[in-house]
């Protein structure tokens, strides 16, 4: 056996190691939970397999590691990756939540056939069928995308003495990337989010939120605190709090704190938490501060989240017991008491439009009816943490992933609105009050192109990321594929036409950072659009850089530059201008049809041209050289007198421009 093929097989065999060292490794995450490291391991391995089929297995927990991540973009794509025929049980129901929350419902009812003994496949139907009778059952809501930046994960908003209370981080870096924060050594959770502290911001008269601040230095913690409630004189407050456990192990506890000596002192846990098996979280006052609503999963409850109450008896607090009026087989979360005492929660429990939706019930009342806060409030996202300015019941603020497709959190600012005849044309960020059929939902086809700027060849793997510049909630992440082509379909109501759209992509190789900023406006009345990305290469040292007939183009037998053509050079003239030290060598080339003279002259006026393009722009003609050779370097098997289609022919049909860096 040859050495060549001992190393080759070396090669593969050490790869094969590594890279099953990352599957296992991923696999351990995942068994753990631990879904961010998990999904991080589990691309690393797939990157490493290029060009090997991933397992269905793999792939299925792929998907499923992006769902509970809240990215279900590219869950589906690992549930197409594992083939839906290799869908089996609960996987199958998790895809099928995929299409529902992508509004694909008749698709969506054939995953929920399926032999599980869950109760959600018939959840999910009676939802569907729900949302069909319901198209004309809006809210009087206006629903406004706030300024408040929660870094992806909301736990809420409360009223606090003439300004809000929420939860937020101090660093003004884009906290967002879970891959990069996991990869750095910030603090975060399992969805490698950072933790988040307790916050407070002055609410002006007109709803504008002021610069928030640190709410307290005693509260700071190391995890994720949220979620709070305060008594009527605001000397008392509860809130949740992330516990760390060993074993990498984590519970939620409801904390009690008091304001004395012009401080806020720190807290101590409320007696009915539990260490280990179960948590307490999101706790809410009735009106008389004399009892308290928040939510477990601790054992015996109705289904996995329920709502409990305790009642105070001078300074203790009684036994829990389970708000059974409102609990359901699903989660209930976020319970909320409005001054004009309606009791506010969120659910997924029952019949509504997807994801958690906000409902209502007067608890005082003889038949306690749960009503939906109807379409505009609710979404096919979550919708949570509902809260009511205690001093106007017409105001209050909203938790929702609605215009992240899911993945981040973002607090809205509503506003009660008197009925009124709703106009054909008013998808908005700002007011969502209708109840479209699926296909009447207005949406934008985005198409996105990423090409070398300079050969104008396209760029695979390349990730473009789209999001909105006043919260940096994601509206798109996407991955080109090897034609340089990637895109997205998106509700027109999810881009704000006020505010900016940044973009922005990172390619595999040298090449530049690329950022643009696209106008949202531009976007709010299209049906389609197309943008494309030309990432500038990082050249170093003197390289050929060859750009094809199809990028470069020139009408038969003619040396005019066409309008492609000028695009092209065009881009070379911004990059000659932006680096003084790169002087350029353009080499015309033609295939070998023709005279052979003819094709040497064609290719020099072709590549004067080229020339005489850059220095009319501006660029010196002592750094550029134009040279055409015709026929004479042939890149394939078409010389003279073979018989060639004209494909064949093309590929030597092209301009080689030589970068010469001083």
């Amino acid at each position: 056996m040859k050495t060549g093929s001992l190393i080759y097989i070396f090669l593969i065999s050490f790869s094969f190691l590594f890279g099953n060292k990352d599957l296992k490794q991923a696999d351990k995450a995942y068994k753990q939970e631990n879904y961010s490291k998990a999904v991080i391991l589990y691309e690393k391995y797939k990157s490493e397999e290029e060009g090997q089929r991933v397992e269905p297995e793999t792939a299925i927990r792929m998907a499923n590691c992006y769902y509970f991540l809240n990215d279900f973009e590219n869950a589906k794509k690992n549930f197409e990756l594992a083939g839906e025929s290799n869908l089996k049980g609960e996987d199958r129901i998790t895809y099928g939540k995929l299409l529902f929350l992508q509004g694909d419902y008749d698709k969506a009812k054939t995953f929920f056939q399926t032999d599980s003994e869950s109760t959600i496949p018939d959840h999910y139907m009676e939802q569907i069928n729900w949302m069909k009778s319901r198209t004309n059952d809006t809210s009087s809501y206006s629903v406004k995308k706030t300024d408040i930046n929660t870094f992806g994960q909301s736990f809420g908003v409360q009223y606090y003495q003439g300004g809000i209370v929420f939860s937020s981080s101090s660093n003004d870096a884009n906290v967002l990337d879970y891959h990069s924060n996991l990869n750095s050594e910030k603090n975060v959770d399992l969805k490698g989010l950072e933790f988040l502290n307790l916050y407070y911001s002055p609410v002006i008269n007109n709803g504008e939120i002021g610069r928030p601040v640190l709410f307290s230095e005693n509260l700071k913690s190391d995890y994720h605190i949220g979620a709070v409630t305060f008594t009527p004189d605001y000397k008392t407050m509860y809130f949740t709090k992330v516990v760390k456990l060993p074993q990498e192990q984590t519970v939620l506890k409801i904390y009690r704190s008091d304001y004395r000596s012009g401080m806020w002192q720190q807290g101590f846990p409320l007696p009915f938490n539990n260490d280990n098996s179960y948590s307490c979280a999101h706790p809410a006052l009735s009106i008389t501060g004399d009892t308290l609503y928040f939510v477990s999963d601790k054992p015996g409850g109705k289904g996995g989240k329920d709502i409990y109450f305790s009642r105070r008896s001078g300074s203790y607090w009684l036994a829990p017991q389970n708000l059974t009026a409102v609990n359901t087989s699903g989660d209930e979360l976020f319970p909320f008491v409005s001054s004009d005492n309606m009791f506010y929660f969120a659910s997924n429990g029952y019949p509504g439009y997807g994801g958690l939706d906000v409902y209502k019930v007067d608890l005082k009342s003889k038949d306690k009816e749960i009503v939906n806060m109807k379409y505009g409030i609710n979404s096919r996202f979550d919708d949570f943490s509902y809260v009511v300015n205690p001093e106007n019941i017409k105001e209050g603020y909203l938790s929702s992933n609605r215009t992240t497709g899911g993945r981040y959190d973002n607090i809205y600012r509503i506003m009660y609105e008197e009925p009124k005849e709703i106009a054909e044309d008013t998808a908005s960020i700002e007011v969502i009050d209708t109840v479209p059929e699926v296909e009447e939902i207005p949406i934008v086809d985005m198409a996105v192109q990423v090409s070398n700027a300079l050969s104008g060849v396209p760029i695979p793997e390349v990730v473009v990321v789209m999001t909105d510049e006043s919260d940096h909630s994601l509206l798109f992440e996407g991955v080109t594929d090897e034609l340089g082509k990637t895109g997205f379909k998106i509700e027109r109501s999810m881009i704000d036409p006020t505010t900016d759209i940044h973009v922005s992509a990172r390619a595999k190789g040298k090449y530049e950072p690329y950022e643009r900023t696209l106008k949202g406006e531009d976007f709010i009345n299209l049906n389609s659009a197309y943008t494309d990305i030309n990432i500038i290469p990082v050249i170093e040292e003197t390289q050929t850089i060859t750009i094809p007939q199809n990028k470069l183009k020139f009408a038969l037998n003619s040396y005019e530059l066409s309008y492609d053509a000028k695009k092209i050079l065009e881009r070379w003239y911004e990059y000659l201008k932006s680096k003084p030290n790169i002087r350029l060598r353009l080499n015309a080339h033609t295939d070998s049809q023709g005279d052979l003279d003819y094709n040497l002259e064609l290719s020099q006026k072709r590549a004067d041209n080229a020339k005489a393009y850059l220095v009319q722009r501006g660029i010196n003609s002592n750094r550029i050289v134009s040279r055409g050779y015709g026929e004479r370097y042939i890149l394939n098997h078409c010389k003279d007198g073979v018989d060639c289609t004209d494909a064949e022919h093309e590929v030597n049909r092209r301009i080689e421009i030589i970068v010469i860096v001083d």
